[in-house]
């Protein structure tokens, strides 16, 4: 069997892969007629962890990442492989840079050389909502060559350590939260099972005629309501608290990651979508007539570290 490209783009993009299961609103024929028609503008919906996923949903969302990339790159006529396209955003307005031949002397030795990142707001609006943010290709790519192999040497240097003060860091502004959050559901729950026996008292003394219906119905309707509201805050309370348990395990995971890349010479697409949540680029600076312009690199698991 020969598989055509379209084929293979489906199936990637299939999200029954990842454990999801697709759906498609589609209108009845008629208010008399139950019948679905098809149309080409249905709304699709997707429903998460329906069943066991066949590859990790994580990768699957790396593969859309990819897509999307790859989709908007071939767009454009430039020679200039954009790998940071949907990685590099604009510090102050939050918008993405896009990329542009820059004024410059062509330099057909280095490609990369000729193009510029510019943020696409004020592309767009003008100096009115935001400053230019400019950064040359060859700038960027060289910063963040740099900062992914600093951070990968200190992971061979010394993993334990490097996993012990991300752990630290990640969970020092929770702390307080957490133990706040232990106190709650403590609480929490154990005013939800009060109100497990306060219904069966309540069922009870109803079915004995000692409490009339009407203030049966008033008082299951208050007991349900105050249940809800526990189950829903049990829940919120219960994420907050894995949150934090996820620290270390999300230090260990970066710095398992980062550590194979401490030898690389070059930057690929694939790459970068899998270390880098997002660059953030900072209006430059003139200190000391000498041109400073700071990069906020988030990686994947940990965020920003400096």
């Amino acid at each position: 069997y020969k598989w055509s490209m379209g084929s293979v783009r489906e199936i990637l993009r299939n999200p029954v892969y990842k454990g999801a299961v697709r759906g498609q609103k589609r209108p009845t024929i008629s208010l008399k007629s139950h019948k679905r028609k098809p149309t080409a503008n249905a709304g699709t919906f997707v429903v998460e962890n329906m069943h066991e996923p066949i590859i990790p949903p994580e990768e699957w969302e790396l593969v859309q990442r990819l897509i999307t990339s790859r989709k908007k790159a071939r767009k454009t006529e430039n020679p200039y492989d954009n790998i940071f396209s949907g990685l590099v955003k604009c510090a102050d307005c939050g918008y993405a840079l896009s990329v542009s031949k820059a004024n410059r002397t062509w330099n057909s030795d280095n490609i990369i050389a000729n193009y510029d990142y510019q943020c696409n707001n004020y592309r767009m609006e003008g100096k009115a909502v935001c400053t230019q943010h400019r950064i040359s290709a060859l700038s960027l790519y060289n910063a963040v060559l740099e900062d992914i192999r600093r951070l990968a040497n200190e992971a061979l240097d010394d993993d334990g350590q490097m996993i012990s003060s991300i752990a630290e860091r990640l969970g020092k502004d929770e702390k307080n939260s957490v133990r706040q959050a232990e106190r709650e559901l403590k609480k929490a729950t154990k005013r939800l099972s009060e109100l497990d026996k306060l219904f069966a008292k309540l069922y009870e003394e109803h079915i004995n005629g000692k409490v009339s219906e009407r203030n049966y119905n008033a008082l299951s309707a208050t007991y349900e309501a105050e249940q809800t509201e526990l189950e829903s805050k049990i829940a919120e309370l219960n994420e907050t608290i894995k949150a934090n348990r996820e620290y270390g395990e999300n230090a260990e995971n970066f710095v398992d990651l980062i550590k194979q890349y401490a030898d690389i010479d070059e930057l690929t697409q694939a790459l970068l979508n899998t270390l880098i949540e997002r660059i953030e680029v900072h209006e430059p600076e003139e200190i000391d007539g000498e041109r400073i312009q700071k990069l906020d690199v988030y990686y994947k698991f940990v965020g920003r570290l400096d």
